[in-house]
Formats: C-alpha cells, sequence, structure tokens
C-alpha cells in the first residue's frame, strides 16, 4: 500500500464514517454537533497571514518594561506597553535567526 492510498483509506473514513456516526456521549454526529454549534472558522486573508498562523513553536514570555527577551535580544513594540508584567504567547519561524537572517 502506497502512502497516497492510506491517505485516501484515512480521510474517506474520518469524512463518511467517523463524522456521520453517532457519538455516545453527545447523541450527535460530530459533523452535526460542528454545524449546530454556529461557529464558523475565520479564514486567513492571504498566503501570508496562513504562514504567520503556522509559525511554530509557540512560547509564553513575560512583558517587562523593556519589552520582550527571547535568544538574548530585546524586542519592543508601543503595543506591549499595556502588557507589561504579563505573559504573552509569541510565534517565531524557528529558521530565521534573531538577526532575521534564514538559517542555512
Amino acid at each position: 500500500m502506497t502512502l497516497e492510498e492510506l491517505e485516501t483509506i484515512l480521510r474517506n473514513w474520518v469524512l463518511e464514517t467517523y463524522q456521520k456516526r453517532e457519538h455516545t456521549e453527545t447523541q450527535m454526529a460530530p459533523e452535526d454537533r460542528w454545524r449546530g454549534s454556529g461557529v464558523l472558522p475565520r479564514l486567513p486573508e492571504n498566503e501570508e497571514q496562513l504562514d504567520l498562523l503556522l509559525l511554530h513553536p509557540r512560547r509564553r514570555y513575560k512583558v517587562h518594561q523593556e519589552g520582550i527577551r527571547f535568544e538574548g535580544a530585546w524586542y519592543q513594540h508601543a503595543l506591549l506597553g499595556d502588557s507589561v508584567g504579563e505573559a504573552v504567547t509569541i510565534r517565531y519561524d524557528p529558521q530565521v535567526n534573531v538577526s532575521g537572517q534564514a538559517e542555512r
């Protein structure tokens, strides 16, 4: 069996069996429950926004008066001013070093 064949089998099982089968605890199929929730996903407007959403790893850092210290460098922005003393989640591209250069 090829990887593509396995992927097809799994995709079909999730979409045609799992999503349509009634869950014993909720008494609803996952697909019906999701559709009835009224929650619509907010999709990114372009590829750049999608790339930003997919950046990882995500870490929490405390905001200091000086900004956020990450990998030996300080990062500052006016929007951080209201968060001094709090922890915020950052996302970054691990293939780009602190100087902004892509690592090879």
